[in-house]
């Protein structure tokens, strides 16, 4: 009997915790690893569990309304609380015990029983707080992480616990204000090169990642390249990227070869840090606008225009 309420608290107070937290945090970070062996969910319970418990420990002891509220119990049956608890363990550790002393095993379980739900509605409560801390850091990492201090205390701590997957094909690391996009070409074993927005990544039980989704996928067409290239009427290479029908397009990990990211600024954006640029290097008044992969700036007197693009094709894939 002893072994069975064991079980149920250390599930109440250890695996319990673990669970919700691990449900809440996953729409916000991916850990390096989705499963843990039994002894890392112990320690991890221990951990998260750790805090809320330590702080309504401490607060049922100096705030009268947490070591009484809810489920109240008199001053005179709080007094009781060390008496009920050995009555209890006595009953379910000898069956003399608890044939002995029936009327008083139940009337001290029910006390037991209340001290425990009261204590769990506390910890349970500051365990959502704890976890409501955690996501809002988690969210604006970006921001947090301006901070030197932050950097090199939880900062460095959250990195080490989050897969080295996340930062790469989110805007993890970056301000929320950026709004940055992640913006991938992905060359597959098939020699066909694709380019699009990165929508989502999935990683397995052991944190290794098994594929990606894009959106407003395009596949770059070599053989209209070539067949410009031999009349001498190549275009821009922007205009030999042909968009996919769909919405996503799903890329096993498995069929990769090599992947290019690149953290896009919306151009907004990407006008205000040009601006800046070119004001810190010139000490000059700047106005630049971006308009697609079209840049024009205006420093004093002079303005210029041009075209970003590559000078280079792609090494070539297929069609």
């Amino acid at each position: 009997m002893i072994a069975l309420v064991a079980s149920a608290l250390l599930g109440l107070y250890i695996f319990l915790p673990v669970f919700f937290f691990d449900k809440l945090a996953a729409p916000f970070v991916r850990l390096k690893s989705k499963e843990r062996t039994k002894t890392e969910e112990v320690v991890a319970g221990i951990f998260i569990a750790g805090i809320p418990f330590a702080f309504t420990w401490w607060l049922s002891r100096v705030s009268w309304h947490v070591g009484r509220y809810p489920l109240f119990l008199s001053d005179e049956a709080a007094s009781r609380k060390i008496t009920d608890y050995q009555v209890l363990f006595n009953g379910l550790y000898s069956e003399h015990y608890f044939e002995a002393y029936l009327s008083q095993f139940w009337d001290a379980f029910w006390r037991v029983l209340q001290h425990q739900g009261r204590f769990l509605v506390w910890n349970y409560t500051f365990l959502f707080v704890e976890i409501c801390l955690v996501l809002i850091v988690t969210y604006n990492f970006g921001r947090l992480n301006q901070n030197p201090f932050f950097r090199k205390t939880v900062g460095q701590l959250l990195l080490r616990r989050v897969s080295e997957w996340h930062p790469l094909f989110t805007p993890f690391v970056f301000h929320p204000r950026e709004k940055r996009r992640v913006e991938v070409d992905v060359m597959t074993t098939d020699m066909h090169l694709y380019r699009g927005t990165v929508k989502s990544h999935f990683i397995n039980k052991d944190g290794l990642l098994t594929g990606l989704i894009l959106k407003d996928a395009k596949r770059f067409q070599y053989s209209r390249l070539e067949a410009d290239r031999e009349v001498g009427a190549q275009k821009p290479l922007e205009e030999y990227w042909k968009p996919i029908p769909g919405s996503n397009l799903y890329i096993p990990y498995e069929k990769t070869v090599t992947l290019n990211l690149r953290y896009e600024l919306p151009d907004p954006g990407m006008a205000k840090v040009l601006k800046d640029a070119v004001s810190r290097i010139t000490g000059m008044d700047t106005s630049v606008t971006v308009q697609g992969a079209q840049l024009t700036a205006a420093i004093g007197h002079v303005k210029a225009s041009g075209t970003v693009s590559s000078s280079e094709p792609p090494e070539r894939p297929a069609d």
